[in-house]
This record gives structure tokens, C-alpha cells and sequence, in this order.
């Protein structure tokens, strides 16, 4: 579907690569746009030193100051940003106003929320960054907020969900708890206006 919703993984360098979830303003076609540049952009910014580095606070804070000069005032855009480092094990993590990602450790869920303001609306925000050493099996979870509405209209969450299905279904694979949580919460039949992006991972 044409819409706002960002979900991509990106390889910064052999060891590094970038989660990235994000929801741009509005809807369909017009938000499409605003996704288009912050994709852009973004794209631009992971080939910086602070990148290399592993600074997500900084590669925010880049991406939120060149947003800042491009977009109108009224348009911009929520991102959670994570950097998985394979030889340490690390999930460095900046998080610009989006719903806080969910990190699931046997049974431990951690909710990873706002280091600093949406991108795109004031040029001199600052960003701070969580830095976690994931073992394997840990998860995360991370959706746009229309997903979350979805489900807080069905009486549920997605914390609610993750912890239902790894309680029941210990041993689900990534793909399988997305489609769990999907298709349990009806979330292509719901009629909305608004974009819905899931992403799941399983560290090996």
C-alpha cells in the first residue's frame, strides 16, 4: 500500500545493520512523500561516520536537522532506530517519538521509549541512545501506531500478544509470531486510513 509506514533492514558494513521503523504524517499519497525524503535522507545518513560508529543519537540528530530544512512545519516523522552489531551482540537504539519497541529476554519484556521529539520539527533537537548486549533467542518487536490503535480498539496490545503467543508457543520463529500477532488481531481486515507496519526479529 502507497503510504507513510517505514520498515526496512539496511546493511551499514559487514558487521552492522540498521532497524529502522518510522511513520510519517498523514496518509496515503501525501505521506508517501514525507516517507520518500526521510528514506532519502536517512539512506544519506547511515553512510556517515556517526554511523560507522554506531551512534545512533548522532545519525538522529543529523537525519532530524536535515529534515528539519526540508519539510514544511506541519509535516514529520516518528523513527526507531537500531543498530545490531554482530561481534559484540549489541542493539545500540535511538528512539524519535514512535511507540516504544518491545524487548523480550525469557520472559522479561523492556520497553525501549522516547530518547527525544519527533524528526523534522525543530532543527536543535538533541537524541540520547540505549545500548543493550542481546543473547540469542531475545527478541524485538516493533510496529507503527496503526497497529497499536488497532489493537488498543480490541481490548489488547501488542505486549499482550507477544507475551500470549512466546508463553504458549515458546519455540516461534519470527515469521511466525508476525503472523500470530497479525492475523489474531484481524489488522488486514480492520478498515482504517491509516498505515500499518510490523516488524519481528529472533536474534540467532
Amino acid at each position: 500500500q502507497i503510504g507513510g509506514d517505514l520498515c526496512e533492514l539496511i546493511a551499514v558494513d559487514e558487521q552492522t545493520t540498521a532497524l529502522v521503523v518510522g511513520d510519517a504524517t498523514g496518509d496515503s499519497i501525501p505521506a508517501a512523500i514525507i516517507r520518500a525524503r526521510v528514506e532519502g535522507a536517512l539512506h544519506e545518513v547511515l553512510q556517515s561516520a556517526d554511523a560507522r560508529q554506531g551512534r545512533t543519537d548522532a545519525v538522529a540528530a543529523r537525519l532530524n536537522r536535515t529534515l528539519a530544512r526540508l519539510l514544511p512545519d506541519d509535516q514529520f516523522c516518528s523513527l526507531f532506530l537500531a543498530f545490531w552489531q554482530r561481534g559484540s551482540r549489541a542493539l545500540v537504539c535511538t528512539n524519535a517519538g514512535h511507540p516504544a519497541p518491545l524487548v523480550i529476554r525469557a520472559g522479561q519484556r523492556l520497553e525501549l521509549k522516547s530518547h527525544g521529539m519527533l524528526l523534522g520539527i525543530m532543527e536543535s533537537s538533541t537524541y540520547q541512545q540505549t545500548r543493550l548486549r542481546l543473547e540469542p533467542g531475545d527478541w524485538l518487536c516493533v510496529c507503527t501506531d496503526g497497529v497499536g490503535d488497532t489493537l488498543s480498539r480490541r481490548g489488547s496490545s501488542l505486549a499482550s500478544l507477544v507475551d500470549e503467543r512466546l508463553r504458549n508457543r515458546p519455540e516461534s520463529t519470527a515469521d511466525e509470531l508476525a503472523d500470530a500477532i497479525w492475523k489474531t488481531s484481524n489488522l488486514e481486515q480492520t478498515e482504517t486510513t491509516d498505515d500499518r507496519s510490523l516488524m519481528v526479529v529472533r536474534f540467532a
